[in-house]
């Protein structure tokens, strides 16, 4: 049982260190932890298929971070309704043959299943989608939108394109304008 994912990946060109910040009210270098707006190369955008098997899946290394999260989710959650029955309504979850016991460390599995597999598949196949690119393309800042959602993410370059070319327009009459004083 295959399945096809198509999407494209395009460069992250990141801003260089100590270049001026676009707004006008603030000329000062960018200190290196603040957040700055990352560009793209556009003529870098390529499309990818890929083919993954449910092994690849299986296999893929974010299962292990999923483990854990899942792990810090479930753990305080359960520890919490523990204490409240426990303690609030004095429920003995220890006794032998016990119902109460038995349904409470199921609802835990289940629950420590779900907060594993749900957020899980989608992470494996993110990182199955950028071990690929970086295969095909080698080391870099990819960016990997799918398919489906490419018209979208266009759209918005072009959208920001077009304010960067306003943004000059209007810094330009500026300095005209000062110029003609």
């Amino acid at each position: 049982m295959k399945r096809m994912y198509r999407f494209k990946s395009i460069k992250i060109i990141p801003p260089r260190a100590g270049e001026p910040s676009r707004e006008p009210h603030n000329k000062a270098a960018v200190p290196p932890t603040a957040a700055v707006e990352m560009s793209y190369d556009l003529e870098s955008v390529r499309d990818h298929v890929m083919e993954v098997r449910p092994i690849q899946l299986i296999r893929s290394r974010s299962w292990i971070s999923g483990f854990f999260i899942a792990l810090l989710i479930v753990i305080p959650l359960f520890g919490l309704i523990y204490a409240i029955l426990a303690i609030g309504m004095k429920i003995d979850l220890g006794a032998a043959g016990g119902f109460a016991g038995r349904l409470y460390i199921i609802l835990l599995l289940m629950a420590f299943i779900l907060c594993w597999l749900i957020p899980g598949f989608p992470a494996a196949v993110r990182r199955l989608k950028w071990e690929f690119v970086i295969g095909e393309r080698g080391a870099g800042n990819w960016r990997i939108v799918d398919d489906v959602k490419w018209g979208r993410f266009e759209k918005m370059l072009r959208m920001v394109r077009e304010r960067q070319d306003k943004e000059k327009e209007k810094e330009y009459e500026l300095k005209s304008f000062r110029s003609s004083l």
